[in-house]
């Protein structure tokens, strides 16, 4: 948020205006001394409004000060909740990644291959569920999602550099379901393999 449209800001400006005119009414009652035979009433009043005048600008300088104390150890609290997230968050990743790189490797391996999360999570040896939350935290992407774009990406260079028909290249990608390998296709590369084949013959 910036500084001016703050609430603190604001109400700021508001007091110090306020304190403002009455200063200026404290001057004016002052100064403005005409008649000899009311001189020392003005003067009367006008000390009492000067000591008014000091009162409160001490009162408001104690609200401002108040206020702005309390939006400092605001700021510190909210400055060191942010370092200290980011600290943990710095250390989940520094343990994460090393995880997350086998990981990868492991599926750009064996991804022609019917690979399954607890398989990976075995040769890791971490839990399933714990390698799966290590991924989306990571990369915002499942286990599933992964191994589907690696296989998605290699089936691109099959339809483009082999003769293999559509359903073969589902095969060799580790799909045997050849219906769930064009939706997959499709909604990565917005055609199907047929017509993506196709525009490279």
């Amino acid at each position: 948020m910036k500084l001016k449209n703050s609430p603190l800001y604001i109400a700021f400006l508001a007091v110090l205006a306020a304190t403002l005119l009455l200063f200026v009414d404290v001057i004016a009652g002052t100064f403005v001394i005409a008649d000899p035979q009311v001189t020392n009433i003005k003067v009367e009043m006008a000390e009492n409004h000067t000591t008014e005048l000091f009162v409160t600008i001490t009162i408001v300088v104690s609200v401002i000060v108040f206020f702005l104390r309390r939006q400092l150890v605001r700021h510190h609290d909210f400055v060191r909740k942010v370092t200290e997230e980011s600290s943990n968050q710095l250390s989940v990743n520094n343990y994460a990644e090393p995880y997350i790189q086998k990981c990868m490797i492991i599926i750009n391996a064996r991804f022609k291959e019917d690979l399954q999360l607890e398989e990976v999570a075995k040769v890791l040896n971490i839990s399933s569920p714990h390698l799966q939350q290590m991924l989306f935290d990571l990369t915002n992407k499942s286990f599933v999602e992964h191994l589907n774009e690696v296989r998605v990406a290699y089936a691109k260079k099959l339809l483009i550099k082999s003769d293999k028909e559509v359903s073969e290249v589902s095969k060799a990608v580790g799909y045997d379901n050849k219906h769930y390998f064009i939706r997959l296709f499709k909604n990565e590369y917005g055609m199907s393999p047929e017509k993506f084949k196709s525009s490279y013959s």
